[in-house]
């Protein structure tokens, strides 16, 4: 099961995921691969977003962890169009992927 935390306080962003979502054992998991893309397109806006005032990213095996202070709508809207497209994800794959959201 791949977990995502999604949490904003104030001008404070936060996505935490862990886990895998075994959807396929043959290498091809299509559950995970969307996932990881949906997360690693935030952090690339996050890299060439001039309003990010502070970033921190943390990458280890079956781990992502973002986090960014920003004073601008725009990183607000960035995390929350990531978080649709992982509730998306868990709608349509709830036996894999699971969101909380909180903040927005």
């Amino acid at each position: 099961m791949i977990n995502v935390i999604i949490k904003r306080h104030k001008n404070e962003y936060e996505l935490s995921m862990n886990g895998h979502a075994d959807y396929s054992r043959n290498g091809n998991d299509i559950v995970c691969a969307s996932a990881s893309t949906i997360a690693y397109t935030l952090w690339g806006f996050l890299e060439n977003c001039p309003e990010v005032i502070d970033m921190d990213t943390i990458e280890r095996e079956g781990e992502l962890e973002i986090s960014c202070t920003a004073d601008k709508t725009i990183c607000r809207t960035a995390f929350y169009m990531t978080a649709i497209g992982l509730l998306q994800l868990e709608k349509a794959y709830p036996q894999n992927v699971s969101v909380k959201v909180t903040g927005f």
